[in-house]
């Protein structure tokens, strides 16, 4: 108005008519695209409490296309007037219906009761209907992202004073702009940068924690030297003020947080595939575990005990494992069986890794014979002929090179190598690409040199994109802060299901969704929902 004194600001009812407009247009073309698609869904779904006291659902499917290119849609974000299971699963099974979505592989959720509960429920539907791939076995896919916050906070059980302390540290100087000033005049006189950003943590979340200690540590100096400075800094914190213990526990501290932090975020994406390396993060994280247990000092050693009992509970008994991990890694090209019995035999004991292995090579199988009857016949029996070579391959590879094709044989032969029987054989006796190439696009591979693998391909969309974490879903309910904050707490159910699917919906398919950004959007959307005094956009309190 301001800017341009002609313009006429549209109502309140036409702008309402607008947003529904677009959100039943939008929807009805994906309506109509969902129900051309033939290949299967992974689904991710988590809830949130309002500013209104209404808890709102959000539903998010992940598929791969035809081409080979990887989608996430928002497909409900709906009032539900519960948290419990059989509520999550009815308006699961309604929406499905809806959509017209038929095949349903896994539901990724967190690691709540109710949502056990909601994934039984939902598998007795599919089968009621035939969409329930493999029988539902592999249905249910934990939340790694959930479980890694849970092993985290366990360790971190008993060395809350340090960090409490550090956390009081932080408020002191957020808590108002005068005492921001102050400390930005330490960090000046330090010659330390002012615009680092000190940010306090959401003690809920660990994440939160770890870049508040990171970035607390950088300007260690500048927190003494407000002790000299400020004598209400000092009169305010008393006994809590920081010491040179808490300071050095952290520093000990920070570089194993990290490293959680890490995978968290790379397991935790939505349009790049994370089923194939989250295996070898998780894995990882065992063997960083380990070594938090040999560390000189005694509290990282304590809580790397609790850390393990934590990870073992998820992680270390088999029958709570979703095998599909597994079989992922082994679908990404660059490291197949070989590269996965290798890492067992590290985490576990012989015995355990031989069981291990024996469940893998069985859902791996079971897949395969389960996907084989989707591919005609004649298109197996054709790839596989084409896996021997023929007259017209010697003559074009000459004399020198079928003699040398001979001559690997009869080495495999004495070596014991079988002729492989099967496309499953075949494709695990390939060469491994090169896992060292950065630039490496799994989905590139499978859609061009992956083709030749008729019924391995099937088994990859499938299981490529599966999600491993509900940040996906979760992600929705920071964009949901800010459309139903305090000021506009009025908007229905509806208008806040349209505004949060519409914007979804018109964003570009190949805009990824930034993890690093989305959980800080999470992070702060949780600490301002429960903060109690606000100073402005730069307070953020528990």
């Amino acid at each position: 108005m301001v800017l341009q004194p002609r313009f006429q600001m549209p109502s309140r009812r036409t702008v309402t008519r607008g947003c529904l407009a677009m959100f039943e247009g939008e929807r009805e073309q994906l309506r109509t695209w969902f129900k051309k698609f033939s290949g299967s869904v992974s689904l991710t779904t988590d809830t949130w409490t309002s500013c209104q006291n209404l808890t709102y659902m959000c539903l998010t499917a992940h598929f791969i296309d035809s081409e080979w290119n990887l989608h996430k849609k928002i497909i409900n974000f709906c009032q539900v007037s519960s948290h419990s299971g059989e509520m999550m699963g009815r308006t699961m099974e309604k929406c499905l219906l809806f959509w017209g979505i038929d095949k349903v592989f896994t539901i990724t959720v967190d690691n709540a009761s109710s949502n056990d509960l909601g994934v039984r429920y939902m598998r007795k539907s599919l089968q009621s209907r035939g969409g329930c791939m493999l029988n539902g076995e592999f249905l249910h896919m934990r939340c790694g992202a959930h479980i890694l916050g849970l092993i985290v906070k366990d360790g971190l059980k008993d060395v809350e004073a340090a960090i409490t302390r550090i956390r009081l540290a932080v408020r002191y100087i957020r808590s108002s702009p005068n005492r921001l000033v102050k400390f930005k005049e330490c960090l000046e006189q330090l010659k330390l940068p002012t615009n680092c950003g000190v940010c306090l943590d959401v003690e809920t979340r660990w994440n939160s924690t770890y870049l508040m200690l990171d970035s607390a540590l950088k300007v260690r100096k500048a927190f003494d030297l407000l002790e000299v400075k400020d004598r209400a800094y000092r009169v305010e914190m008393a006994d809590d003020l920081p010491s040179d213990t808490d300071w050095s526990y952290a520093e000990g501290l920070v570089p194993f947080l990290e490293s959680f932090y890490e995978t968290t975020v790379k397991i935790s994406g939505s349009l790049y595939i994370t089923s194939n390396v989250y295996m070898k993060e998780i894995f990882g994280l065992s063997l960083l575990i380990m070594k938090m247990g040999m560390d000189e000092s005694r509290s990282i050693r304590e809580m790397s005990v609790r850390m393990r009992e934590k990870y073992d509970k998820y992680w270390g008994n088999f029958d709570n494992m979703n095998m599909l991990i597994f079989v992922a890694t082994v679908l990404d090209p660059r490291y197949k069986m070989q590269w996965v019995k290798w890492l067992i035999d590290e985490i576990y004991s012989a015995q355990d890794a031989s069981d291990l292995l024996s469940k893998v090579r069985a859902a791996l199988d079971k897949m395969f014979d389960y996907y084989k009857t989707m591919v005609p016949e004649s298109t197996v029996s054709s790839s596989e002929r084409n896996d021997n070579v023929g007259e017209d391959d010697v003559q074009k590879i000459g004399k020198i090179g079928s003699w040398m094709s001979s001559m690997y044989k009869k080495h495999k032969e004495s070596k014991g190598y079988a002729q492989p029987e099967t496309e499953l054989e075949r494709y695990l006796l390939d060469d491994c690409e090169n896992d060292e190439d950065q630039s490496f696009d799994i989905l590139y591979w499978w859609k061009t040199t992956g083709s030749k693998y008729k019924i391995i391909s099937l088994m990859a969309k499938d299981i490529l994109v599966v999600p491993v974490s509900t940040v996906a879903s979760e992600s929705a309910f920071s964009a949901g802060g800010r459309v139903l904050d305090s000021f506009r707490s009025s908007l229905t159910p509806t208008m806040v299901e349209a505004l949060i699917c519409t914007q979804d919906w018109i964003r570009r398919d190949n805009q990824p969704l930034v993890v690093e950004e989305t959980m800080a959007d999470i992070l702060e959307f949780e600490s301002e929902m429960e903060a109690e005094n606000t100073f402005g956009p730069m307070v953020v309190d528990d």
